[in-house]
């Protein structure tokens, strides 16, 4: 009975620790996505000014 309900709750904590692991791959997309959009935004400004 004890064995049944430790594994439950390691199954809760897996779910709950995959969903973490979901979560920061979002936030490090979102932030790549950001860093090349203002790479892109910095490097159109310096070729505008450098012409």
């Amino acid at each position: 009975m004890e064995n049944k309900k430790s594994s439950e709750e390691l199954q809760k904590e897996i779910i709950y620790l995959k969903n973490q692991v979901e979560n920061l791959n979002k936030q490090v997309q979102l932030a790549q996505f950001a860093l090349m959009m203002w790479t892109l935004m910095l490097g159109g400004i310096i070729g505008y000014l450098m012409r």
